[in-house]
C-alpha cells in the first residue's frame, strides 16, 4: 500500500487488495483506489469525492476542484476543469489538460511504472505496478 499525504492538498491511498480502505482529507481532496473490486468510501472535506472501482462501475460527484474518472480496463479521460487533470489506469491512458496549475504525465506502461510530474501544486498517482511520487512544487509529501 502507498499512501500519500499532501498536508493540506491531496490524500491518496492505493490500495490493491479486496479491502475497504478509507481516506480523509485535510480540507481539499480524497481519493482512494481499490484494485480489488469491493467496496470503498471516502469522504472529503470541501473539495471533491472520488470512487474509483477497478472492476466495477466508476462514478464520481465532481466538487469544485478536480474531477477524476479512472476505468480499469479500458480507457480513462477526464477534464479537472480549473485546477488540474490527473488519473491512473491500467490500460490506456488519455490527459485532456485543464486549465492552470498543474501538467501531468503518465506513462503508459499496463502493469509497469507510472510517474506523475505536477507542476506547481502536487504529484498524485496510482498504477498496479510501482509507485513513485516526484514532488511536484510547493505543496505535496510523498512517502
Amino acid at each position: 500500500m502507498t499512501t500519500i499525504n499532501g498536508t493540506n492538498n491531496d490524500d491518496w491511498i492505493i490500495y490493491q487488495a479486496s479491502e475497504n480502505p478509507i481516506a480523509y482529507g485535510y480540507d481539499d481532496n480524497d481519493s482512494v483506489w481499490n484494485s480489488g473490486g469491493s467496496n470503498d468510501s471516502l469522504y472529503s472535506g470541501d473539495g471533491n469525492d472520488t470512487f474509483l472501482n477497478w472492476y466495477g462501475n466508476n462514478y464520481l460527484p465532481g466538487g469544485n476542484r478536480i474531477d477524476y474518472l479512472v476505468d480499469g480496463f479500458a480507457n480513462a479521460i477526464l477534464d479537472g476543469g480549473a485546477l488540474s487533470d490527473t488519473f491512473g489506469d491500467v490500460g490506456n491512458n488519455y490527459l485532456l489538460g485543464g486549465d492552470n496549475p498543474i501538467d501531468d504525465l503518465v506513462e503508459r506502461f499496463r502493469f509497469g511504472n507510472a510517474i506523475l510530474d505536477g507542476g506547481a501544486l502536487s504529484d498524485t498517482f496510482g498504477n498496479v505496478g510501482n509507485n513513485y511520487l516526484p514532488a511536484g512544487g510547493l505543496v505535496a509529501d510523498g512517502s
